[in-house]
């Protein structure tokens, strides 16, 4: 994560989805509601690349996490984040 540049994300081994299923990336904050931050879907192999370009607001985050939703994407996370990563403070 680079507040001014944006968050990239790496990832091996994630489960094949259902049809009609993404993975969501959430910026969480350590109060209030995630941010969406994108969604996408991972190579046949598993591994996935995910970049939410640009300056994040400049508020204190606690955490990036990955959900299951939707194709389309969903304003809040609709199920429980298969991944959660803290962000260590400055």
């Amino acid at each position: 994560m680079n507040p001014s540049r944006g968050v990239v994300f790496l990832a091996a081994n994630l489960p094949e989805l259902q049809s009609g299923k993404t993975y969501e990336m959430w910026m969480v904050p350590k109060t209030g509601n995630p941010v969406p931050a994108g969604f996408f879907k991972p190579q046949e192999d598993g591994s996935a690349l995910h970049l939410r370009p640009g300056p994040l607001a400049a508020i204190p985050w606690a955490a990036v996490a990955v959900s299951v939703e939707p194709e389309t994407g969903s304003p809040q996370p609709a199920t429980k984040p298969i991944l959660v990563t803290p962000i260590a403070a400055p």
